[in-house]
């Protein structure tokens, strides 16, 4: 899992390829993609929303594969941590950007 933030995602996000889910907020960086997404909302910066957008992605995540890339925009180490441990599953490798600080 790597934690990065706004301008080092820049030139991260351009260059990920296979299924991404990408669950935003302020920043909405997934514009940035050049690869099949599913973007995916946050209603509030709390870790509660973040479980509701994960289940969310994963219904819309391509059958048998998964995801190659989850991407999460958030600032909490809570997330982190929480994220840390669904690493490997169908939310493929996951990218936290530490954004939601700065945009509000």
């Amino acid at each position: 899992m790597d934690v990065v933030d706004v301008d080092r995602a820049r030139g991260v996000l351009p260059r990920l390829s296979g299924a991404v889910l990408y669950i935003y907020g302020p920043c909405a960086l997934y514009r940035l993609l050049n690869t099949y997404f599913v973007a995916v909302k946050r209603l509030s910066s709390d870790l509660s929303d973040l479980v509701e957008a994960v289940k969310y992605g994963l219904s819309h995540a391509p059958e048998l594969l998964g995801f190659s890339y989850t991407v999460v925009e958030g600032d909490s180490d809570d997330e982190v941590e929480f994220l840390r441990g669904l690493e490997m599953s169908q939310l493929g490798k996951i990218i936290y950007v530490k954004c939601w600080k700065t945009y509000i």
